[in-house]
């Protein structure tokens, strides 16, 4: 109709969007007598060390939960994985 005053709807909305932490990376391991050491950088506190004898089955076990970024684990067995997840 153009007898209808022309306008225009704006609408706005602000977000207060929480920081995500940073991505996890892990260092190079490295053994240390019957030990390997492990670090990484990133993430947030506390961390979860895990770790299980195969890469794509069986159940990962936590076995370390630590706030600073390293870790020294025994080894065993002839291989196994380790994964460190961020709380």
């Amino acid at each position: 109709n153009s007898s209808s005053p022309d306008f225009k709807v704006v609408a706005l909305r602000l977000y207060s969007v929480p920081a995500l932490a940073s991505d996890l990376v892990l260092g190079t391991p490295t053994r240390s007598g019957n030990n390997v050491q492990i670090t990484w950088t990133g993430g947030t506190a506390p961390y979860a060390v895990q770790t299980r004898s195969s890469l794509t089955t069986g159940t990962w076990t936590t076995v370390s939960t630590t706030s600073a970024n390293r870790a020294s684990l025994p080894i065993s067995g002839a291989s196994g994985f380790i994964r460190v997840v961020s709380q």
